[in-house]
């Protein structure tokens, strides 16, 4: 029998999987567990979970760290189409644009690791990192050109021929130094709001629906959703 609890899972993170594929956008580095913005502990006190032994454990913490954290984190980040915990992204395109900047979705973006494309030869470019800057003022955040600088002309033709790498997500409050973007705190209660929608329906083994989302959730979130103008 499939677990239930598996098929949660996997709903939640199909939705972000297609918000994703929207943007031509694909996760190359998936986050670490350290880096989830609810912590066990958190999650205990939130559903008041039994805790035992030293350091603090539960009999949940299996389905916490594999499916519940990590699953109701995905699927708010769908819903915002932005990216809270930190994460590695790839954006495709098929050519350079036309404007003097490239939209970067799912931020906030902390900085810009790579640019690459396929020249004539078919063979990977780099498009250097003094020739374009990452402006993350405006929303969605954006790499913008540098003064006097131009795309480069000799790109092959082809699906997917730039490619854009950036680090995505919010700061923690532990992080030293503070970070940019620290997380909303009604995001974190809409995340412990979801979480504790599959902890209290865990054997629901329907395919998860947008309505299924507890209105709460979705009032807290809605503050910081991203209005998509760019798809």
């Amino acid at each position: 029998m499939t677990d239930p609890w598996l098929i949660w899972y996997e709903s939640l993170a199909a939705f972000r999987y297609a918000t994703l594929h929207r943007y031509h956008l694909r996760t190359v580095v998936e986050p670490d567990f350290a880096l989830e913005p609810i912590t066990l502990e958190q999650a205990y006190w939130h559903l008041h979970i039994d805790t035992y032994g030293s350091p603090l454990g539960s009999d949940h913490d299996d389905w916490l760290e594999n499916i519940g954290i990590p699953g109701a984190r995905s699927w708010c980040e769908a819903y915002l189409e932005h990216s809270i915990a930190q994460q590695t992204l790839e954006l495709t395109t098929d050519h350079f644009p036309d404007t003097d900047y490239i939209d970067l979705p799912f931020g906030p973006v902390l900085s810009i690791e790579s640019v690459t494309y396929l020249d004539d030869g078919g063979n990977d470019a780099i498009f250097a990192d003094t020739d374009y800057s990452l402006d993350n003022y405006s929303q969605p955040h954006r790499l913008y050109l540098g003064y006097e600088m131009e795309w480069p002309t000799v790109v092959r033709q082809v699906r997917n021929s730039v490619r854009i790498r950036y680090i995505a997500g919010y700061s923690l409050p532990g992080d030293s130094p503070p970070g940019e973007f620290p997380l909303p705190h009604r995001v974190r209660v809409g995340m412990l709001m979801l979480l504790g929608h599959m902890f209290d329906n865990r054997e629901d083994t329907t395919v998860l629906k947008l309505e299924q989302i507890p209105i709460g959730v979705k009032s807290f979130l809605d503050w910081d959703r991203a209005r998509p103008h760019f798809v």
